[in-house]
């Protein structure tokens, strides 16, 4: 099995939030093998060793982690705004 369709087996659980049955079906995979590579590629997104924190934990991180300042994106737009204006 590529990468891809590993990746693509994930993506496909998480997007569409579907059961491992239809995985299988959609795939044409048995219901163990779409279970085994969901957790592969979750494992690998998440996995820390020899000091590496994670795919996840580095992409998903967030430039101010302290979210002392509002982005320049919500600032901007008046559908945001309202929300964050100091009381």
């Amino acid at each position: 099995m590529t990468v891809i369709e590993k990746v693509g087996i994930f993506v496909y659980t998480l997007g569409l939030g579907v059961l491992n049955r239809d995985v299988s079906e959609r795939f044409q995979r048995s219901g163990e093998t779409s279970s085994r590579v969901f957790h592969e590629v979750l494992e690998a997104i998440t996995a820390r060793s020899k000091g590496y924190h994670g795919l996840a934990r580095e992409m998903i991180k967030p430039e101010d982690p302290t979210f002392q300042e509002t982005p320049p994106k919500i600032m901007n737009d008046n559908r945001y705004m309202p929300y964050f204006k100091e009381l």
